[in-house]
């Protein structure tokens, strides 16, 4: 699609591709900026659970106003396929930045922060994200963290179930808290059912026993969210970012 024009968008080069979708660097020509330009990929087209998600993770994330979410500008149909234009980032992904080592203190808090700030947004309109993981946090170059992909997101109050909730989020907060303390996943495992079963029956290895380099309090907030009872860890994001 290199050199097409959608709408106002030119696209300019592909930037990367997924099983949910593949992104554009694109110029609109009206505005005189640069913006990503998100397709449902055309082997996902006739599916109507790909058509849905796609166009959910559009309507939610573009429902959303934060700096630390990524904003979603319009979307629109082109030669039958979805697609939705977004701010373009540069940078890299939170799980590139990771590589296996521990980043800075000061930097995990920061990134902490940012999310929490952002889930606390999207908890308050009834959005859960249900899928926060290194992946899916982009860090600019001026180390600004963004949230990605609402496309497993759920909305509403009949979706704030006891099953899934913003607690869910938080949980998973935890789970990159301390991935970033660490350089290394807290419930690893070779298969998704043994990882599931680390999950919920063991507890990491303590985040100062992998780096000593991190304070007391700081392992505290990672331990609290990663509480298996959802009574004991943080009720909302607001708390998990005052603590």
């Amino acid at each position: 699609m290199v050199g097409t024009s959608v709408l106002q968008y030119r696209i300019i080069r592909q930037l990367g591709s997924g099983g949910m979708g593949i992104v554009y660097e694109a110029e609109d020509t009206k505005l005189n900026r640069k913006v990503a330009l998100k397709f449902l990929p055309e082997s996902l087209v006739m599916s109507s659970e790909a058509a849905d998600r796609f166009g959910r993770e559009a309507k939610l994330a573009g429902s959303l106003n934060h700096p630390n979410i990524c904003t979603v500008h319009e979307s629109g149909l082109y030669e039958g396929r979805q697609f939705f234009v977004m701010e373009l980032l540069e940078g890299d992904s939170l799980k590139t930045l990771i590589q296996d080592k521990p980043l800075p203190i000061e930097q995990i808090l920061d990134v902490g922060c940012q999310i929490a700030d952002a889930l606390e947004v999207a908890h308050t309109k009834g959005i859960v994200h249900r899928d926060i993981k290194p992946a899916n946090i982009f860090i600019t170059t001026r180390g600004q963290a963004k949230l990605l992909d609402f496309g497993v997101a759920t909305a509403g109050p009949e979706h704030m179930a006891e099953v899934t909730d913003g607690r869910t989020d938080l949980f998973s907060l935890g789970l990159v808290l301390y991935e970033m303390a660490t350089g290394r996943q807290a419930f690893g495992g070779q298969t998704t059912a043994v990882v599931f079963d680390s999950i919920l029956n063991r507890d990491p290895v303590p985040v100062l026993q992998i780096n000593p380099a991190v304070p007391a309090d700081l392992e505290h907030v990672i331990t609290r969210a990663l509480e298996k009872d959802r009574k004991m860890r943080y009720q909302t994001a607001a708390d998990m970012l005052s603590e």
